[in-house]
C-alpha cells in the first residue's frame, strides 16, 4: 500500500484526464530529454539517479551517472565501496555528503533486503536517507506502482493550479495536501504510473517554472486557476 494520503482533491483527477488527453492527442515523450536514468528504470538506478540529483542539475548528473553505475552495478558492490572510489567519480557534483548517503543506504539494502531495492512503500521509507519523494519516484518510475511524488516544482505546479490554501507555506513539496492532490493524480491517471509522474514533472520543470512561467504553452492552462488570475507564488 502506497500512502496513506488524502485523496480528496477533485483538480488531481481533473489534471490526470486532461494529462492523458494531451499526451494522446499532442504527444508526451519522456525520453526525448536524453536522461539516461530514464531509459534504465530499475529499482536502484532510479533510487540512485535521485540522490544524485538532489541540489545538483540534471546536465551535471548525466555527465556522470553512466559511470557511476558502470563502477557500482548493484548495491552490496557499492556498500563494499570506498569513499575515495565514489568521491573519484561523483567530484563534479560536488557535496561530498552524499557519497555517505549513498553508502549508507547501499549498506542497509545489502543487510536488510539482500541487495535489493524493495518495491514497498513503508519498506523504503525505513531505509534512512530514503524520504517520500524518492520513495515515490522508485515506485513509480521503476516499479510501476501509482505512487505520488512532490517535489518543489510539482508543489509549486498544485499551489498556482488548485490555489488551495496550504499548511506548509516555507516547505510546500512537505504539505500533505499537495501530496493529497499527486495521490489523486496518480491514482486516476489511465496510462502507466511512470508517464504519469514524468508529465507532472516535467510539466514543472519546463512550463510552471519559479519565475514568468509559460502558461501560454501549458496544456493545462485553461483550467489553472494561477494562469487565469496571475498571483505571487
Amino acid at each position: 500500500m502506497v500512502g496513506p494520503f488524502n485523496s480528496s482533491c477533485p483538480q488531481g483527477i481533473q489534471v490526470a484526464q486532461l494529462a492523458w488527453t494531451y499526451i494522446h492527442q499532442v504527444g508526451y515523450d519522456p525520453f526525448s530529454l536524453e536522461f539516461p536514468w530514464r531509459f534504465e528504470r530499475t529499482p536502484y538506478t532510479v533510487l540512485v539517479s535521485e540522490i544524485l540529483l538532489k541540489k545538483t542539475t540534471a546536465s551535471q548528473v548525466r555527465s556522470v551517472f553512466l559511470d557511476f553505475i558502470k563502477k557500482f552495478p548493484e548495491p552490496c558492490i557499492l556498500a563494499r565501496s570506498s569513499e575515495e572510489e565514489l568521491w573519484h567519480i561523483l567530484r563534479p557534483l560536488g557535496l561530498r555528503r552524499r557519497i555517505f548517503e549513498l553508502i549508507r543506504i547501499a549498506s542497509v539494502l545489502c543487510e536488510k533486503f539482500k541487495g535489493s531495492v524493495p518495491c514497498d512503500w513503508k519498506a523504503l521509507l525505513s531505509i534512512p536517507g530514503i524520504g517520500p519523494y524518492i520513495a515515490g519516484a522508485v515506485l513509480s518510475f521503476a516499479c510501476e506502482l501509482r505512487a505520488p511524488i512532490v517535489d518543489t516544482g510539482i508543489a509549486r505546479f498544485w499551489v498556482r493550479y488548485t490555489a488551495i490554501p496550504i499548511r506548509k507555506r516555507s516547505s510546500p513539496h512537505k504539505d500533505p495536501v499537495l501530496w493529497g492532490c499527486s495521490f489523486a493524480y496518480i491514482s486516476a491517471f489511465p496510462g502507466p504510473p511512470s508517464l504519469g509522474n514524468y508529465f507532472l514533472l516535467d510539466l514543472s520543470r519546463e512550463k510552471c517554472v519559479a519565475k514568468r512561467p509559460f502558461c501560454s504553452l501549458c496544456p493545462l492552462a485553461r483550467t489553472c486557476s494561477w494562469a487565469r488570475n496571475p498571483v505571487s507564488t
